[in-house]
C-alpha cells in the first residue's frame, strides 16, 4: 500500500488499535529492522489477488518476544499533519497515507528506534 497513493481512514477506532500499516516496515526492511526475529523457519503462503491470480509470499518468523509493541509511539515518529485524528459525536476517526506511515517508521528504524520497547523480565 505504501507504494501507491493509499489513504487509510479509520472510523470508530483509535489508530493505535487498528493501523496495521505500521507493521509493513518490519517486513520491508527484513534483517535491517532493529528488532530481531525469533529463530524459526519462514512460512510459505499463497495470496490470491482480486483477479484470482496466485502470488507466492514468505511470512517471516515473528519478532523477538523480548519486545512489546507500543503502537501509541507512532506519535513520536509522525508529523501531526500526516496522522490526523479527530472525533465526531464521540466517534474516533483518523486519516493518513500508507506511504507516510512507512517513511516515518523507516526513518526511525534506520536510527535504531521503533514502536517496540524491550520487556524487562
Amino acid at each position: 500500500m505504501g507504494r501507491h497513493n493509499t489513504v487509510i481512514l479509520g472510523i470508530g477506532v483509535d489508530y493505535y488499535r487498528a493501523l496495521t500499516q505500521m507493521h509493513a516496515v518490519e517486513d520491508a526492511m527484513g534483517s535491517a529492522f532493529p528488532i530481531p526475529r525469533q529463530v524459526g523457519a519462514a512460512v510459505n503462503v499463497t495470496l490470491i489477488d482480486a483477479t484470482g491470480e496466485s502470488i507466492p509470499y514468505e511470512l517471516a518468523p515473528p519478532l523477538s518476544d523480548d519486545f512489546m509493541l507500543k503502537a501509541k509511539r507512532l506519535d513520536r515518529f509522525m508529523d501531526r499533519a500526516a496522522l490526523v485524528r479527530w472525533k465526531y459525536k464521540g466517534t474516533p476517526l483518523y486519516v493518513t497515507h500508507a506511504s507516510e506511515v512507512d517513511q516515518a517508521l523507516r526513518r526511525a528504524a534506520e536510527r535504531g528506534d521503533t514502536l517496540y520497547v524491550r520487556i524487562h523480565r
